[in-house]
């Protein structure tokens, strides 16, 4: 490869933000995220949530990413809040 050489500080940044990047979604006043079985995902361990956005009369499939979640943060979200789970113990 390549040897290694610095780099101003914001290039790396930069190249950084990009593999971040997520797809923005344009969303407008009066469409909706229909997401069918999302406890089911979520208790299953899903990395990726499959989800419609219902627009008008056209509707796209997407997926949204939840990545890895410990065992408690997927019970936090079972049960609604973290009060609720913290009345549940």
């Amino acid at each position: 490869g390549r040897p290694w050489r610095w780099r101003p500080r914001r290039l790396r940044r930069r190249k950084l933000r990009k593999k971040r990047k997520a797809k923005k979604l344009h969303l407008k006043v009066g469409d909706y995220i229909y997401i069918e079985d999302v406890a089911k995902y979520i208790a299953e361990g899903a990395e990726s949530i499959p989800a419609k956005i219902l627009s008008g009369k056209s509707v796209k499939e997407v997926n949204f990413g939840i990545g890895n979640l410990t065992q408690d943060e997927r019970n936090i979200i079972l049960k609604g809040c973290l009060i609720n789970f913290n009345a549940a113990k």
